[in-house]
């Protein structure tokens, strides 16, 4: 585990986000087989993403599959260029996410040890539609999940949280969430809350991006 703790830090990723993967990868080394990974939104740029780290960890220490989907086949080209080394442990999928998930054999669902939903753009002042996304993939396959299984959302910002946007133009804004907690996950949230399962609060903090993790 030592080596994968070096490599989680040496990783430019939030607090929440290195604390997640802490969290993924030592209940992975405890099960000794190799692991299932089902991700929405798929890595396409040259920067560090969890397509690339899923898919190193998979590779090099747990062995296991990575099954990646996206419905925009230019991320899909560009996540195999980037992600090359690892295309052996990685399955594509180019297709809309919720039509892919339903289609999928229980079987395959219930091997799936994560579920990462991280697709559908936020845009914070309107994030009403992504969160609505989200919740649609949740529900796409958690009547059969296994209750072993972690199911994580990124891209979340508690109450009382200031975030820096930056635009291409050179542009910067301040966007402040209030009262409010903004993100993916939000709707996910209510629903697996409602459903008995349990939000990792450990790894959530005041003026992050965080990951949202459930067990069970």
């Amino acid at each position: 585990m030592s080596k994968i703790i070096q490599e989680i830090e040496n990783c430019s990723f939030t607090e929440s986000r290195k604390q997640f993967l802490y969290k993924c990868f030592q209940y992975f080394e405890s099960l000794n087989r190799p692991i299932n990974i089902l991700e929405t939104g798929t890595q396409f740029s040259g920067k560090i993403g969890f397509t690339n780290v899923f898919a190193k960890f998979i590779k090099n220490y747990f062995g296991g599959t990575l099954t990646t989907i996206d419905n925009d086949y230019g991320h899909i080209k560009l996540s195999k260029k980037y992600n090359k080394e690892y295309l052996d442990v990685i399955d594509h999928v180019c297709a809309d996410s919720v039509k892919s998930i339903s289609g999928m054999p229980d079987s395959f669902i219930n091997s799936i040890d994560l579920f990462f939903l991280d697709s559908y753009e936020l845009n914070l002042h309107n994030p009403k539609p992504s969160s609505s996304h989200h919740l649609s993939e949740l529900i796409s396959f958690f009547y059969r999940v296994n209750n072993n299984s972690f199911i994580a959302i990124d891209d979340n910002y508690m109450p009382n949280t200031w975030v820096e946007l930056f635009f291409l133009d050179g542009r910067k804004e301040i966007f402040q969430t209030n009262d409010k907690t903004v993100g993916k996950g939000v709707d996910c949230h209510d629903f697996l809350i409602e459903k008995s399962w349990t939000r990792h609060d450990d790894i959530v903090f005041a003026g992050n991006n965080n990951v949202f993790l459930y067990s069970f």
